[in-house]
């Protein structure tokens, strides 16, 4: 399955990735172990859907933070879009649940923000590079 992102998603990921001490370097992997193996279809039926329309679908995906040992209930926060049409997965924004960054939700304020962000970048879409497992 194809991958993208958007520019302010890469940003959520160097924000949570720069203070290794906050527990949150682990954040690239955790989404990498979510996507292994998964196909479109798969994806397009998975976690809380919270818009849905005849070309995407949007969703909130609870990841687990293996950083801080912490499962998916206290762990990161992933919102995406199913694109039907050009059947791609494209991240949004990520955040976690807890820690010095943590966040309990976002509203529909800021979900808004992120499709009109989407809505301007959906021509020029980030490839997801996926992290390599670290050598063991």
């Amino acid at each position: 399955m194809t991958i993208k992102s958007t520019s302010s998603f890469q940003k959520d990921i160097d924000n949570l990735t720069e203070r290794e001490k906050y527990g949150y370097s682990s954040i690239r992997l955790d989404i990498r172990k979510h996507f292994a193996n998964i196909n479109f279809e798969s994806f397009l039926n998975n976690s809380l859907n919270l818009y849905d329309n005849p070309d995407f679908r949007l969703f909130k995906i609870r990841l687990p933070n293996s950083g801080q040992n912490i499962g998916k209930s206290g762990g990161f926060r992933l919102i995406c879009i199913a694109d039907k049409t050009n059947k791609i997965a494209v991240l949004l924004h990520v955040y976690p649940k807890k820690g010095k960054m943590g966040k309990e939700d976002i509203d529909d304020k800021h979900i808004n923000l992120l499709l009109e962000d989407y809505d301007r970048q959906k021509n020029e879409l980030l490839d997801w590079v996926e992290p390599q497992e670290p050598a063991v």
